[in-house]
């Protein structure tokens, strides 16, 4: 396996991803470091899922390497920003391939909403991620009401060669 970094695609998400967006949701590991870490029930995850495609400020994508199916990826618009979040598939982690995907959604959000701040809500203690959005050109800002920790996307980071490459190894 090289290490090599190749474009990540996005493709809207659609109900046919339904079943694979909530076994990537109830991953243990995923679940550990999630915000919300409980198990969501198929019922609760499909009525989300319905109006989280119908919402004109949200924006849910699969990424994709090389025709494989690596993770998904979603912008929300609020009120400070443009939020967004990563999951990468259980079976493509440990192959840096979190932050192509932050740079990825994070371009795609300043396309969409190109005057909006980017930022990123990380659980304290999920070094994981800090590492994958320090990578991706994010900075951090503070914390929020929550505890968690805000970091905002620099506008270099659209530029590849500003962060440290991340190699991509996907499995064909």
């Amino acid at each position: 396996m090289t290490s090599v970094e190749r474009p990540v695609e996005l493709r809207p998400a659609t109900m046919a991803d339904a079943e694979r967006l909530l076994a990537w949701r109830n991953d243990p590991d995923t679940r550990r470091q999630s915000i919300h870490g409980d198990e969501v029930g198929r019922d609760d995850h499909l009525s989300w899922l319905t109006r989280t495609l119908q919402s004109p400020t949200c924006r849910l994508d699969i990424a994709m390497v090389d025709d494989n199916t690596i993770g998904t990826v979603r912008a929300d618009r609020g009120e400070d920003g443009i939020e967004i979040s990563i999951t990468v598939a259980p079976e493509h982690r440990g192959r840096r391939l979190a932050a192509p995907l932050i740079r990825a959604v994070a371009t795609a959000a300043r396309r969409r909403w190109p005057d909006m701040p980017i930022i990123a809500r990380i659980k304290a203690g999920n070094d994981v991620s800090i590492r994958a959005f320090e990578r991706a050109g994010f900075t951090p800002t503070g914390g929020d009401e929550r505890g968690l920790l805000v970091w905002r996307w620099s506008e270099k980071a659209a530029d590849p060669t500003h962060a440290e490459r991340s190699g991509v190894n996907v499995n064909r």
